[in-house]
């Protein structure tokens, strides 16, 4: 089973490239998560967008170099199912795979269809590259992606993809954003930058300093005030999860979550045992700032304190409703789901809200 999971894996990640390469960068910021004319969260990333999806003629190109360009790379795979050589296809990759006459005719069979390719889009940061194209055939698309990685100068096909990567949930974006793409620029004028430097060994992140090669999360924060309705907020959540009884915060949960609060199988009861364990327990909890991704929907950034300092920052979700706030212990956004559980934007968003 394991086997037959890799050879689709490896025949999901080919595309190809042709001459003269015609498009254009684009490295605006684009919506990720918005509500109405709202938006809560944006990106931004180092995009090229082919020229009317550029890509002809796959097999009359000359590929000397097959690791100079991603174009080049991805022509010499191509070739290399058509023409079932397996050892040119195995050394396209930077890792190692294992692969076998029997998974390349399967790839090939696959293939045997298309004639050309038709270039979308390919998406950069530091050493990472995404390829988006079409398999194309006179009436026939088939859409599909490669992820490259650039070792040392040279271009090569990977199989490993870490989702935490800002660069590859980034990219995971982008089609849909070319898809719907406005000419309107984002007002982005007020929100926090999180500039993102991904490399193989290494990703770091900046709130001042932007190169072109950076993946950009942005984010409308608030910082904390003396007085502020999430701070009575938190105050009387955190003094109700104090009192004996475990129960007492049900009133100023969702009315539409609180039946599955010991529902043991379900998200919402995880959730709910971890905020009310988490303030029952910490002596002084401090609101440091807020993220708005709604006119109606908050994440709370808190600092959980005890007599000796602090001891950690975390963050709860607040709904408005009926101009009363309530805590929201479901999210169903996967987009907006990957961003706050991503190790890399919860260390820069903590960061950021300690030094504050």
């Amino acid at each position: 089973m394991k086997k037959i999971v890799a050879t689709f894996w490896l025949f999901c990640i080919i595309s190809y490239s042709n001459g003269q390469i015609r498009g254009e960068y684009h490295h605006e910021p684009f919506p990720v998560y918005s509500v109405g004319q709202k938006v809560g969260i944006a990106v931004s990333i180092k995009t090229f967008i082919y020229k009317d999806f550029f890509g002809k003629d796959v097999l009359r190109q000359a590929t000397n170099n097959p690791h100079e360009e991603p174009e080049y790379l991805i022509e010499a795979m191509f070739k290399a199912i058509q023409n079932k050589d397996l050892l040119l296809l195995k050394s396209l990759f930077l890792d190692t795979v294992k692969l076998n006459s029997t998974d390349i005719n399967k790839m090939y069979d696959g293939l045997s269809l298309y004639t050309d390719v038709q270039f979308y889009s390919k998406i950069q940061s530091g050493e990472f590259v995404m390829m988006n194209y079409d398999f194309y055939t006179r009436g026939n698309l088939r859409p599909y992606f490669s992820p490259i990685i650039k070792d040392r100068g040279k271009y090569y096909l990977t199989l490993k993809i870490d989702g935490s990567n800002p660069f590859f949930m980034a990219s995971s974006w982008v089609t849909d954003w070319l898809t719907n793409r406005t000419k309107s620029p984002l007002q982005l004028n007020n929100y926090t930058a999180v500039h993102f430097n991904c490399m193989q060994k290494n990703i770091d992140y900046s709130f001042n300093e932007k190169n072109n090669d950076a993946v950009t999360f942005y984010f409308d924060i608030n910082l904390k005030k003396e007085k502020s309705n999430e701070s009575d907020f938190l105050n009387r959540l955190h003094q109700l999860c104090m009192k004996p009884g475990y129960d007492n915060i049900r009133g100023i949960l969702i009315p539409e979550q609180i039946k599955f609060i010991t529902d043991t199988t379900n998200f919402i009861s995880f959730s709910y045992d971890r905020i009310y364990g988490m303030l029952k327990y910490t002596p002084i909890v401090e609101l440091l700032g807020t993220v708005n991704l709604s006119e109606k929907k908050k994440i709370a950034f808190i600092a959980l304190k005890s007599e000796g300092g602090l001891r950690k920052i975390s963050s709860i979700m607040l709904q408005i409703i009926n101009g009363n706030y309530y805590v929201d212990l479901e999210e169903n956004d996967k987009a907006l789901l990957s961003i706050f559980q991503n190790a890399y934007v919860d260390k820069a968003l903590t960061t950021y809200f300690t030094k504050q």
